[in-house]
Parts: structure tokens; sequence; C-alpha cells
């Protein structure tokens, strides 16, 4: 039995008319199947097409019950038409879906019933209907949802597949696929631009590097591993150059610490002009570099005598040998240089000044007038200054000293010992 409704609509800028075909309902016998009907034709003037009419399948026949074996059930339902199509820039009608008969699966075989056909287009620029979805067969669709449809898992679709929120064709887990487009619902697409909610991600969120949906590819696309990235620069005496894309969404950019240890910007290493710049507890070393940052040294370290801001202490004494060593203090009179420690001031050798002598314990001092005779002495000598005594070396009856030698006593010609002695 057919049922024809017509809809009319009366819209201020003009008549919009939308027909609606009507469904055609399957007999409930057995294989007698009516189609759907057409959709309404759309009107002249900017109208829509109207929408296609539903076929209902046929109720799938019983066997009659006799001595003879049950006679199959019927066929399911025809497939709707499709829409009419627009006579100007309307839009065709949209496709009829296949409607699922009522037969019981355990009397005959079913048949499942297709969707129908998409909309034709308008002749002067109407867009087509979409194809209708298939229709389920003679046992029933049992509950499951047509692709395109809500679902809250594969379990609700007949195709067992639910992606995006909709039921779908594919399982469309891919990175760039998405089943929920606007465009296309229930058809697994490949997108642009960033994942849809609920896909993996692209590595490398924002940036030169990051990964992007092509509209071609499953998969995120990435620029080039050759592809510069980052800014480059310098700080902490560490220069960081531009980097390079890796391919897979990364920036790889590898610091070097600056040969110079100061960055001369923001953006390069470059030489340092005084301590100022090198920061606390270091110094500019102009003759390295053209100018390097180093830590300062601490007191015993070798230095140069000239550069003493070199030395943590900011002194740069003469040690024992006469070379510079940073000292805890400046020497000077009686202490005039530092220790190998560093830590003190002391003299050594002839370091001290005029007839000053380096004591043990050293302290330049001033010995008593014994200390500077000949080496010949005739009683001892106290030198003072922390010296030991100086003993007698020619005390013998008729010995006199002769220079620096003891000499039998008449023997000493013109500062000459003819006769020397070893008497004491």
């Amino acid at each position: 039995m057919n049922a024809p409704r017509a809809v009319l609509a009366i819209v201020a800028a003009g008549w919009l008319v939308i027909g609606a075909g009507g469904a055609g309902c399957g007999s409930l016998r057995g294989k007698l199947d009516a189609a759907g009907g057409a959709g309404g034709t759309a009107p002249s003037s900017l109208g829509r097409g109207g929408a296609a009419g539903e076929g209902m399948a046929g109720a799938a026949g019983k066997g009659v019950a006799g001595a003879t074996p049950s006679s199959p059930g019927g066929a399911g339902g025809m497939a709707g038409n499709g829409g009419g199509a627009g006579v100007s820039p309307g839009m065709g009608g949209g496709a009829g879906d296949g409607s699922p008969d009522a037969g019981v699966p355990a009397d005959g075989p079913a048949d499942a019933s297709s969707g129908g056909g998409g909309g034709v287009a308008g002749r002067t620029g109407g867009q087509a209907g979409s194809a209708g979805a298939g229709g389920c067969g003679g046992g029933g669709c049992g509950g499951l949802t047509a692709i395109g449809h809500s679902c809250l898992t594969a379990a609700d679709c007949a195709s067992n597949h639910c992606a995006d929120g909709v039921c779908c064709n594919s399982d469309c887990t891919g990175s760039c696929q998405s089943c929920g487009e606007f465009t296309s619902p229930g058809m697994c697409v490949t997108v642009t631009g960033p994942p849809r909610p609920g896909h993996a991600g692209c590595a490398g969120s924002g940036g030169a590097c990051a990964g992007v949906c092509d509209g071609q590819h499953e998969a995120c696309q990435y620029p080039m591993a050759s592809t510069p990235c980052g800014a480059a620069k310098c700080e902490n005496a560490t220069m960081t150059p531009v980097g390079a894309c890796d391919g897979a969404g990364t920036c790889t950019q590898t610091a070097v610490a600056c040969p110079t240890a100061y960055c001369a910007s923001g953006t390069a290493c470059g030489p340092c002009a005084n301590d100022t710049q090198c920061g606390a507890g270091k110094w500019c070393d102009l003759g390295t570099n053209g100018g390097t940052c180093l830590a300062k040294k601490p007191n015993g370290t070798a230095c140069a005598m000239a550069t003493p801001n070199q030395c943590a202490s900011g002194t740069c004494v003469a040690d024992g040998a006469g070379n510079g060593v940073c000292c805890a203090t400046t020497c000077s009179g009686n202490t005039p240089r530092c220790n190998a420690a560093g830590t003190a001031c002391v003299c050594s050798g002839s370091s001290c000044s005029g007839s000053m002598v380096c004591t043990p314990g050293g302290t330049c001092c001033t010995p008593n007038a014994c200390y500077f005779d000949s080496a010949c002495r005739t009683s001892d000598c106290d030198p003072g200054c922390g010296m030991a005594v100086r003993a007698r070396n020619c005390g013998c009856t008729f010995t006199v000293c002769c220079g620096d030698s003891c000499c039998v006593s008449g023997s000493c010609v013109n500062g000459s010992c003819t006769q020397p002695t070893m008497c004491i």
C-alpha cells in the first residue's frame, strides 16, 4: 500500500515546494516487494529536491504446513529509489534507505535489501544526493546500527566498526584518518591539519619539525631531516647553533662550550675584554684567543707577576727561586719572598738587601761583625741572627791568620802563608 504525502512551504523570498515520494510497502504474503517512491521534483527556482522514498522490504513468507516440506520464505524488500534532481541550482534529493523486512528467519532464507541510489545532480549546479545505506536481510537487523549513525562500540554497528562516535566502514585508526567528517559520516577518509580528537597526535607539537596531516596519507607527515629549526643562542659561555629536524618531529640542536668561555652576544661566542665581563671568580686572559675567561688561581700556583689579577688573592709574588707564585699577601722588607705554598712571606738566598743575611727562620737579619771575618779564626765567632757559633780554627802557640789561612808565626809574607798549619 502506498501512502503519499506532500509538504507545501511558503517562503518570503518566493515559493519553495518540497515533494516527498511515497514509501512503497512490501506485500505481507511472500515475494511481492514494493519499491520506495521517487523523491519529489525540485522547483525551478532555487528549490531543493524532495526527499527520496524509503523502500520497505516485504515480510518473509512463511512455509505452508502439511505433509510436504515448508516452502521457502519470500525475498527481502527492494532498494528505495533515488531522489529527484533539482531543475535549477537546487540540490538533488536524498537517497532512499532500504528498510529491513520483517520475516521470520526460521521459515525461509533472508535476502538483504540494498539502499537507494544517490539523487541526480541539479541541472544548473545542484548537488547530487548521497547513496542510501543498505537494508538488512530477511532475518532483520537485530537492533544493529547502520553506517554513519552514532555508536559506542563496534558491537553496536552492522559494519562491526565504531570510529569517531559513528558506525564506520573500517576501523579507521590512523592518526590522519577520520570517520566523523561532516561531509562523509561513516566513511573513513584522510584529513588535513592536526589529527582529530581521539586519534594519536603528530610528534613535535608546534615548531618547524612538527608533523601534520596532508589529506593523502593515513600517518603524520614530517619535514625533511635537513630542515633548519630552533634559534641560535649563546648563554653561560655555551653556544647553541640553529638545529635540524630529524624527520620524526624533533629538532636537534647540539650545544658547545665557547672556546673563549664568553658570549660576546646573545647568539655568538667571542673574546672578553676585561675581568668584569667574565664574572666573579674569573679573569680575562688577553693573551689567549684574544681574550679568554679563566678561573682565578689559588695560592701556591705559578703566575705572571705582571698580571696579579689572575690570582684569587690578587697578589703574585716571587718565590725563593725568583719565579711568580700566587701568595696570600704582599711580601717586602725582611721577608721579600713568598713560600712555595703561597701562604707566608720569607727570605731566601740573596733576597735580603745590604749586609743582611737570610736566617734559617726565613727572615733577613744583620749579623755580628765576626760573621764577615775571614775563614781563619783565632777565636770563636757568634754571628747572631739565630745562626750557630763559628769555632776558632787557628789557635795554637806561634800561629797567626794569614788571609784565610792559619800559618806558623813569621811565615805570612805579603798576605801569603809559606808554612800553613792546621793547629787549632
